[in-house]
């Protein structure tokens, strides 16, 4: 079972976690402009396409890294491929 998916059943429970699945896909899993933008600005500001990693500064770092992931949390439970979001960004 994929991390995302574990996350929901802990939070949810098993239906509650098959509805929250169903409304991550329906969010995000479209070619809607609107969508392809909202997923390159999050990409860009979580610093998805760059390196988190601050020199002698941990912390930044670290800050840097929790934004990240947040941005490979929304992937992970849209179910969408890394390399088929940078494509529809490119389309922006």
């Amino acid at each position: 079972m994929k991390n995302g998916l574990t996350w929901l059943f802990l939070l949810f429970g098993k239906q509650k976690a098959e509805e929250a699945s169903k409304a991550w896909k329906n969010v995000f899993n479209s070619e809607d402009q609107a969508v392809i933008f909202v997923l390159k600005d999050l990409a860009n500001y979580c610093n998805f396409n760059k390196s988190s990693f601050v020199p002698k500064d941990k912390e930044q770092t670290f800050f840097n890294e929790g934004a990240r992931d947040v941005y490979l949390h929304i992937l992970e439970m849209a179910n969408l491929d890394v390399n088929e979001v940078i494509e529809l960004s490119k389309k922006i």
